[in-house]
């Protein structure tokens, strides 16, 4: 098995096992939707954390990576913010989370953060990626991503918070996500490889 092929293949399962937990939590660990929401949302930070590294270990001038790190972390910050302040205002229980909820989302964004972290590990910071990375490209990077989460927020506020749907709602709303998740992967991370296996061999 080639390098790239394994690093697809275990970013790929951990993604899938990452995306995993909040369905488990539903099923068998008795999970709210606040649980699932804020745990959604907080992943989006996560994928800011990697962003904001993959950028800053680009090549390029210094200059330039400390504009776009600088620039991405206003822009994406304000994103944050507005998703969850929506979070807040629809879905944030009276009282707030509660103890258990909050070691809920604290789980689920450890398995996350595993997860990003073992993909920017073996196919940028020791994959083919980082060599032919761009700070300006990796800033935009992250969006589509998020338009998945938006969604994902949306679909476990509405569907989680329905009694009789919970248990399927979450079922459909995970494995879409996971599903959309596992698309974004192999095409950003297969064509980055085709085009670092193609720069090698002119090379």
């Amino acid at each position: 098995m080639s390098n790239s092929s394994f690093a697809i293949r275990s970013s790929m399962a951990s993604l899938i096992a990452a995306n995993m937990v909040p369905l488990v939590g539903v099923w068998a660990m008795g999970w709210s939707a606040a649980s699932v929401i804020f745990l959604f949302v907080a992943e989006t930070a996560v994928v800011g954390v990697f962003t904001w590294l993959r950028m800053a270990f680009s090549r390029g001038s210094v200059l330039e990576r400390l504009f776009s790190v600088g620039f991405f972390t206003v822009h994406y910050g304000v994103f944050m913010l507005c998703q969850g302040l929506f979070a807040l205002m629809f879905f944030m229980p009276e009282g707030g989370l509660s103890e258990s909820e909050m070691q809920d989302i604290t789980l689920g964004v450890g398995a996350f953060a595993l997860s990003h972290g073992w993909s920017f590990l073996v196919h940028f910071l020791f994959g083919p990626e980082r060599e032919h990375a761009d700070a300006m490209q990796e800033m935009g990077r992250p969006y589509g991503r998020i338009v998945i989460q938006h969604v994902a927020v949306l679909g476990a506020g509405w569907s989680l918070g329905i009694d009789d749907m919970a248990m399927v709602g979450a079922t459909i709303i995970v494995l879409g996500k996971t599903g959309l998740d596992l698309g974004t992967h192999l095409w950003f991370h297969g064509e980055r490889s085709r085009s670092s296996d193609g720069a090698t061999g002119q090379a």
